[in-house]
């Protein structure tokens, strides 16, 4: 997560892959700064949680957002 956070210094980035990566929720949360981030691939990336999505939701720019393969996100993740 400490190389992700120094993303979230990268103001102008549209598109964010992240496939199969190691993030955590806490990695995830502090790219919700990147209000130009209009893409993103969290393509099996096993330690993502509800708790993720829930801090994504703020991220009205957000377009695509690809979240298959992560298993710890359900329907009440999903619903936030």
């Amino acid at each position: 997560d400490v190389g992700v956070k120094a993303l979230s210094k990268l103001k102008r980035l549209t598109t964010l892959d992240l496939k199969l990566s190691q993030i955590t929720d806490d990695g995830v949360s502090s790219l919700c700064s990147l209000t130009a981030l209009t893409s993103m691939n969290l393509y099996y990336c096993d330690n993502v949680t509800n708790n993720a999505v829930i801090a994504l939701s703020s991220m009205t720019g957000l377009l695509e957002l690809n979240l298959q393969g992560c298993w710890q996100i359900n329907d009440a993740g999903l619903r936030s």
